[in-house]
């Protein structure tokens, strides 16, 4: 039962990877978030990273701006992984 519980957060994972970096990149297109594939990923990806946009500020150069809140949601949800799965390896060895 453990190697299926680690797949499936590894694939879960992996999913909100790759979700959370086409959310950053897709905030760069403007009128991309409301598009239904943009609004999509919003909802899916807006959760995990707004708590972040709280204490990480937007890095503005000239008249271009960087958030860098995705990059520490991806680093959250890769301790998540790594903790999720430590945990399922204790449980079920």
């Amino acid at each position: 039962m453990a190697p299926h519980l680690i797949s499936l957060i590894l694939l879960a994972t992996e999913v909100l990877y790759v979700l959370i970096i086409i959310n950053a990149i897709l905030h760069w297109v403007p009128q991309a978030q409301w598009h239904p594939i943009g609004s999509f990923l919003y909802g899916i990806t807006e959760p995990l990273v707004k708590p972040f946009r709280a204490f990480i500020p937007i890095v503005h150069i000239d008249r271009y701006y960087l958030d860098l809140s995705p990059l520490a949601a991806l680093a959250a949800v890769w301790v998540l992984r790594a903790v999720l799965i430590m945990l399922v390896m204790l449980l079920f060895h």
